[in-house]
């Protein structure tokens, strides 16, 4: 009888901190910065991890192109001109900003996630016992956003601005404005009763 080969106990293998990884990646690179660094931002997602951009330097007569990370709330797109600094005791390059001042940022607004409802589907919005809060129902003439409860409370900080091509303003009951200042009207023609 031959005896089975032993298999490894993948349970006394110690699983390897992201960071550990990254930090072995960055160590293979070679080279460190001559300094603080200007260079450019050609890609803003990376395809596995978070919060690295791919940047273009040149450093020391040469051009090198890493994958680096961000500070946490840093937001990097493609083409932005990015401050990098590598710290004494960090084995790669960190983007510390954005050099906002040399470039206008000239591309639309990404859209980062989106959902697109088929006309017999709506989207409800619940609170944390699972009843309703809002429900948008897309239809023909735009969305229609309901409200789910009988008393609602819109609250802004600042100012609130509702603009249209047309307003309509409807109740069943009573209708009551009130203000701390001046109330103004403006209108073509304004008609009371």
């Amino acid at each position: 009888m031959n005896p089975q080969p032993a298999q490894p106990d993948t349970a006394e293998i110690p699983a390897i901190p992201l960071v550990d990884l990254i930090v072995a990646e960055a160590a293979a690179s070679p080279g460190r910065l001559a300094g603080t660094v200007v260079g450019e931002c050609l890609d803003d997602r990376h395809p596995s991890l978070p919060g690295r951009v791919l940047v273009r330097i040149a450093d020391g007569g040469a051009t090198r192109e890493l994958w680096v990370a961000t500070l946490v709330h840093s937001v990097v797109r493609r083409d932005d001109r990015v401050l990098l600094l590598q710290p004494a005791n960090w084995p790669e390059p960190v983007v510390v900003g954005v050099l906002d001042g040399l470039r206008s940022r000239t591309t639309p607004t990404v859209t980062s996630a989106a959902l697109e409802l088929r006309r017999d589907e709506q989207i409800d919005i619940r609170d944390h016992t699972g009843a309703a809060l809002l429900t948008i129902v897309p239809s023909d003439n735009g969305p229609l956003l309901r409200l789910a409860r009988s008393d609602q409370r819109l609250e802004v900080a600042g100012r609130l601005t509702v603009a249209a091509e047309h307003l309509d303003l409807r109740t069943a009951g009573d209708l009551t404005l009130t203000a701390t200042g001046d109330v103004v009207v403006n209108g073509e023609t304004v008609q009371l009763n």
